[in-house]
């Protein structure tokens, strides 16, 4: 056996019961280290960067995992599925499957994809036991990095819409998590900033005085987000759907 198989739940609709802290929409902080400053998926208009038919191989590493954790992996992939195109496929090879995502894990605070959008042969994606890393949410923000997509705080028209507090952000991630892209490496689907995103930092996340913020809102009557969400927004779905194609949805 390869890893673990999803062919037994790959179409079925999102389980609503899993053992993980019962939170509403939102949950505690995590620390997503999804850094710019590692390989990145340029220009993700390009379709050489988008998996070909909204199909993404997955392999979940065998003995890293105990079940209730693969269940909530599971579950933030559906909560994709669920309302997108995107069809998540057990890996069967590097003959069948020659780009594939191995969903590893480790001991650190680390909860990051290496790549955003698809690259040649492996990408990993680690939920690190470290950190509040297996929460159906996390899974769900990590993989959409996968699918090509940035943090929304770092759209290139961000400063329209939040002041980052550069003087509050840990050395070593204010431009790993901070920086923005360019209109050449991301696309908006000219969709509005959105807040409510999964892919949202919260309002003190990397902040070296955690009572502080390191992004404030600039729009009367909206805020920037205190928890993490565990669902895709509508917009979130929206620009999945936009950028593969999908119909239907």
């Amino acid at each position: 056996m390869i890893g673990v198989s999803f062919k037994t739940w790959l179409y079925k609709e999102p389980r609503k019961s899993v053992n993980q802290p019962t939170l509403g929409r939102h949950h505690t902080q995590y620390f997503d280290y999804t850094s710019y400053n590692l390989p990145i998926g340029k220009n993700f208009r390009r379709e050489a960067r988008r998996w070909p038919n909204a199909v993404v191989p997955v392999l979940i590493s065998p003995g890293q995992f105990n079940n209730q954790e693969i269940q909530v992996i599971q579950t933030g992939m559906r909560e994709i599925m669920s309302k997108t195109c995107i069809r998540f496929v057990n890996y069967a090879g590097s003959q069948q499957h020659p780009n594939y995502i191995r969903v590893t894990a480790n001991n650190e605070e680390d909860c990051r994809s290496s790549w955003i959008g698809m690259r040649t042969g492996e990408q990993q994606l680690t939920l690190g036991h470290g950190a509040n890393c297996i929460h159906s949410g996390v899974v769900a923000h990590e993989f959409m990095h996968t699918l090509g997509f940035w943090h929304e705080h770092v759209r290139f028209d961000r400063d329209r819409y939040v002041t980052v507090m550069w003087d509050n952000i840990r050395n070593g991630r204010n431009n790993d998590n901070f920086f923005m892209v360019t209109q050449q490496q991301a696309d908006t689907f000219n969709l509005p900033y959105e807040f409510d995103s999964i892919m949202h930092y919260i309002w003190n996340l990397f902040s070296i005085d955690p009572s502080k913020p390191t992004l404030v809102s600039k729009i009367q009557g909206r805020q920037v987000p205190r928890t993490h969400r565990y669902d895709l927004s509508q917009l979130d779905a929206l620009k999945i759907n936009k950028a593969y194609n999908c119909r239907g949805f």
